[in-house]
């Protein structure tokens, strides 16, 4: 759900709907060890 909202954010003029998913992102690097998860932040952050 989390790369959902990611990739739905990605071109978008607001920048409130990423400024909504950095709280989340935040939450789950805690969970970077976490193949699934390392992947997602690694795409937050491209």
């Amino acid at each position: 759900m989390t790369g959902r909202a990611l990739t739905l954010s990605t071109g978008v003029a607001s920048v409130r709907p990423r400024q909504r998913l950095t709280p989340v992102l935040a939450q789950l690097g805690r969970h970077r060890d976490v193949p699934s998860v390392r992947h997602l932040l690694e795409s937050a952050t491209a």
